[in-house]
């Protein structure tokens, strides 16, 4: 689940407070219900795997206001509170089969961020193709290897990178 709708680069005061309600319902309570919903079928079945969408703005400060090339209080707040389930799943249900991630995807080349962020700056253009991810999440599917990133958060492109998991891709610093 994800909010689409404004609010993203709003400043503080210029948030409306049904933004913000729309943006923590999107990143962190939707993903609530939904493992509230799959977790025992997946604990009964003896294990399953949760994958979760992060973003740095859930655990890092833009460096710049919202409007000058930072993001607005709405989507880091809303993401740190959908950031923290992975940990909570292993911790509590780690010893029973769950196994849950956080991926960081950094910046990523869609249809929808090239529309978008032209407005606010940012040429996307350069980012990365979106089968990165898909074989980041693949991977920590599917490897055993995997477990040891258990709760936490992966770095997407790194890890794909480190690992070679789309061959004929390598990480370039992206200009964002």
């Amino acid at each position: 689940a994800r909010f689409i709708g404004p609010g993203h680069m709003d400043l503080m005061l210029d948030t409306p407070i049904d933004i913000l309600e729309k943006h923590v319902n999107g990143n962190a309570f939707a993903p609530f219900v939904l493992n509230h919903y799959f977790l025992p079928a997946m604990i009964k079945q003896g294990g399953g795997t949760v994958i979760s969408i992060t973003s740095t703005s859930a655990y890092d400060l833009p460096s710049r206001k919202a409007g000058t090339g930072g993001y607005g209080l709405c989507y880091g707040m809303s993401k740190a509170a959908g950031h923290s389930m992975a940990g909570f799943l292993a911790l509590e249900y780690g010893d029973q089969g769950i196994r849950s991630f956080n991926v960081q995807p950094g910046p990523i080349k869609t249809e929808r961020l090239l529309q978008d962020m032209k407005a606010f700056g940012f040429n996307a253009e350069d980012w990365t193709p979106p089968e990165v991810i898909g074989e980041v999440c693949n991977w920590l599917a599917t490897s055993k290897d995997a477990d040891k990133y258990a709760g936490q958060c992966v770095q997407g492109q790194e890890l794909c990178d480190e690992l070679n998991l789309l061959p004929g891709w390598s990480l370039k610093p992206i200009a964002v």
